[in-house]
């Protein structure tokens, strides 16, 4: 099982020998001289926020990784996000249910699931091309 998000960007973050002023510094944006507070970052740490979309691109340049797989560890349920693409197609809601049903019978594990997602990505924009 991965470490929470808090967790991993901890890691990182000790792995690179900085501390969190360390690294609000070299997350501050360009033209700003305050950095990223180590507050928010102890927060981020600890589970009590999660970063933005933005926020994880810098965060996983500044140490030393993807933004991909920072947010393998997110472990914030995609609730809001599934029911925003259901209101903007009904038909979401259908397919959902049909992925949320043959993973349960099946026990397809996570990688594979986004695996599949992915590869039918690829392809579909393949033929697009």
């Amino acid at each position: 099982m991965k470490k929470p998000l808090g967790a991993r960007i901890r890691e990182l973050r000790q792995a690179a020998r900085m501390s969190l002023r360390d690294l609000g510094d070299q997350l501050k944006e360009p033209g700003n001289p305050n950095p990223v507070s180590a507050a928010y970052l102890s927060d981020l740490e600890n589970g009590r926020r999660f970063p933005s979309d933005e926020m994880f691109g810098k965060l996983a340049a500044a140490l030393g990784t993807t933004e991909e797989e920072l947010r393998s560890h997110d472990q914030r349920a995609a609730g809001r996000e599934l029911e925003d693409l259901v209101e903007m197609n009904p038909q979401y809601a259908f397919a959902f249910r049909q992925v949320i049903d043959d993973v349960r019978e099946s026990g397809i594990p996570p990688d594979e699931v986004a695996a599949a997602f992915k590869h039918k990505r690829g392809k579909i924009n393949d033929e697009e091309d």
